[in-house]
């Protein structure tokens, strides 16, 4: 059995829990680029990401688009999916990777 990383029990503590508060809404993750390369990638990519052809994302996890950015605070961000409309009241989450905690914001 493969052991889970500290980001990836976050991360999926966080798609856990935006999909009981939104169920069927698309949401993606952003994080920094070093801790991207912690996540694994889908099997199978093949998949579109918002109606876009499967070529446009090169990082998936969980079907979910994975968006790394450069940047030097360890946070992790899952939000609704740009370009897919969304309730106002749609919560994103902010989480810490080394605590393992994340917030609804």
């Amino acid at each position: 059995m493969q052991q889970l990383t500290p980001v990836q029990r976050l991360v999926d503590a966080m798609l856990d829990r935006a999909e009981a508060d939104c169920p069927g809404l698309e949401y993606m993750i952003w994080m920094p680029s070093l801790e991207s390369l912690l996540l694994p990638r889908d099997p199978d990519p093949s998949r579109g990401y918002a109606g876009r052809s499967p070529g446009a994302v090169a990082h998936r996890y969980r079907g979910r688009r994975v968006q790394p950015f450069d940047t030097p605070a360890l946070t992790v961000w899952v939000s609704p999916a740009c370009g897919v409309p969304a309730p106002p009241t749609a919560p994103s989450y902010a989480g810490n990777p080394v605590r393992e905690h994340f917030t609804a914001c």
